[in-house]
């Protein structure tokens, strides 16, 4: 790994909490959005979430974890940068989600990432606001769909589930809407 690039940095740093931690999804989540345990943005490459600084303007563009469930997996992503600020979204890969609205064709997702890019951007802009303000709801909101899809991911098929994720991108839709018009 580069020097310029701090991977190596990243990568001792995740391992070191994988290690020292009961691995769920909410960890997961936490982890993808550590800035290396300070409670602040910390700018540049050494942290997991990564934003742009002075000189290197690299930051994390999206971030998604793979949730196996027996026999199924489910899909946790940003589907924007800076997943400290982002809200986690579930998605199951089946034929019924072919017609989610944010994957009927590439400027669609395109559209789709643009918004929550915008989301992003407000929230890093405004960071103690988003701390004060929105993080404890974006929480709330992941914890409620981490538990409905696992309670129902064994008692459903997929035009049943594909239909609760449908649910949940809306849920999550109108969250972005709130915030990104309200401040």
């Amino acid at each position: 790994m580069s020097f310029f690039s701090k991977g190596a940095q990243r990568k001792d740093y995740v391992l070191a909490q994988l290690e020292s931690q009961d691995l769920d999804l909410f960890s997961l989540i936490e982890l993808l959005r550590s800035h290396n345990g300070q409670g602040t943005i910390k700018r540049g490459m050494k942290s997991v979430c990564m934003h742009p600084g002075l000189i290197i303007k690299s930051e994390t563009t999206s971030s998604l974890i793979v949730d196996y469930l027996d026999d199924k997996f489910f899909i946790w992503f940003t589907g924007a940068p800076n997943p400290c600020v982002s809200l986690y979204k579930p998605f199951a890969f089946t034929l019924q989600n072919a017609n989610q609205k944010y994957l009927q064709d590439l400027d669609t997702a395109i559209r789709f990432n643009h918004k929550w890019g915008v989301f992003s951007q407000k929230m890093i802009g405004n960071y103690n606001w988003f701390i004060n303000n929105v993080k404890k709801e974006r929480d709330e909101i992941e914890q409620e769909f981490i538990l409905q899809i696992d309670k129902v991911i064994d008692n459903k098929n997929d035009k049943e589930l594909s239909k609760l994720i449908l649910e949940l991108t809306n849920r999550a839709e109108e969250f972005r809407k709130k915030y990104v018009l309200c401040k």
